[in-house]
């Protein structure tokens, strides 16, 4: 709801300085800090499980992403590319439990649109973001 002035900044302070309002911005920051309590949870399980050997769990993330069927099932649902959401929390647990690119790594294996690189048992994991966003891994 935009006031006369149409001013929504001012409209958005004043809603949120309302109970309901409170109440609702609580309710939805609560809820983003859970999920981000599970994800990290999540995140040292797979510690638990992996350390830092995790070869073996990214080429089964590899491979799955890479076959024909696990493609040709997401085109065929009309996206453009196939989702790949295990090579971001890949990403995660390489920026959690592995270390930052140096700068020399970065320059060599890094491009225009990597924003963030780590490495982690032989791997680097390259956050690339343009205008979407892809998560690279590669054998160094």
């Amino acid at each position: 709801m935009v006031d006369k002035t149409g001013n929504m900044l001012a409209d958005l302070k004043a809603y949120l300085e309302t109970p309901e309002g409170l109440a609702n911005a609580k309710e939805f920051f609560g809820k983003a800090a859970l999920k981000d309590e599970i994800y990290q949870s999540q995140l040292d399980r797979a510690y638990e499980k992996f350390g830092e050997s995790i070869s073996e769990l990214v080429n089964k993330v590899l491979t799955k992403y890479d076959s024909k069927e696990y493609i040709a099932r997401w085109l065929k649902k009309g996206y453009y590319e196939a989702p790949e959401p295990l090579k971001f929390f890949l990403c995660d647990y390489a920026s959690k439990f592995g270390r930052a690119a140096t700068q020399r790594e970065f320059n060599k294996y890094g491009n225009t649109f990597s924003a963030d690189m780590f490495i982690l048992d032989g791997y680097v994991f390259n956050l690339m973001i343009g205008q979407g966003s892809v998560v690279q891994i590669f054998k160094k």
